[in-house]
């Protein structure tokens, strides 16, 4: 097949190798990262409320805490601090930038 016409992977599937951990919403899966089944849905929702104007980042912080969203450690709830860079994090746009 022509490879113009094939379909594009999902951004997550382009990486082909990952060094760094993985961020919140992806997991590590043989040096590819892959979303994650329990986080990824919850990022998706985070970015969703606020695009849409539906909350503010303090509300859909709060929410998503009560629905379970935890740190990649899954220990602790996520601050505004964090939500903040997650939001800028430029690989959830589906860009991988190193630096």
């Amino acid at each position: 097949m022509d490879p113009v016409l094939q379909p594009e992977p999902h951004p997550a599937e382009i990486v082909a190798s990952w060094t760094w951990g993985a961020p919140i919403g992806y997991i590590y899966v043989e040096k590819h990262l892959k979303i994650d089944p329990v986080r990824g849905p919850l990022i998706v929702k985070l970015f969703e409320m606020i695009a849409t104007g539906q909350a503010t980042k303090a509300n859909a912080l709060a929410h998503l805490t009560r629905l379970g969203l935890r740190t990649v450690r899954g220990k602790k709830p996520l601050n505004s601090e964090t939500v903040a860079r997650l939001l800028k994090n430029e690989l959830y746009a589906g860009w991988m930038v190193a630096k």
